[in-house]
């Protein structure tokens, strides 16, 4: 086979993954990679779906499975908000604000499993943290 046939066939992959790009997250593919990481436990938090950490909440999954709420610290969320703009919005609880809310269909799919990633390391206990491969934590 050519060079150029299989960078055609790449080139042709990359443009129709672009296109599915706002259906690429859906509820499932978060709970896949949330319960990848290490000690992470699917719970109902009120009526919404949670993933916990050491007993710490870092991703809820609210009715209608077109969002999800990343709790992220405030670092995170602006980086967040500068890098991949599209489908974020800052997560209010009262008159602070704790985390990002994601548009699953408007969001970069690279953006949403980073703020997975991260809201994971912000509520993960250190002993955790320390033995983790960085490949389990990075984007």
């Amino acid at each position: 086979m050519s060079t150029r046939a299989s960078g055609d066939r790449a080139a042709s992959k990359v443009q129709s993954t672009s296109r599915r790009k706002r259906r690429a997250f859906d509820t499932q593919a978060v709970r896949d990679i949330a319960l990848a990481l290490p000690e992470v436990v699917e719970m109902p938090h009120f009526d919404f779906g949670s993933f916990r950490v050491n007993g710490k909440l870092f991703i809820t999954l609210p009715p209608g499975g077109t969002h999800i709420h990343a709790f992220v610290d405030e670092q995170e969320r602006l980086t967040a908000l500068t890098m991949y703009p599209d489908g974020l919005e800052p997560l209010a609880w009262g008159r602070r604000v704790v985390g990002l809310r994601v548009a699953l269909e408007e969001a970069r799919p690279e953006a949403v499993e980073h703020l997975i990633r991260a809201a994971w390391r912000n509520k993960a206990p250190k002993r955790l943290l320390d033995r983790v491969a960085p490949s389990h934590t990075k984007h």
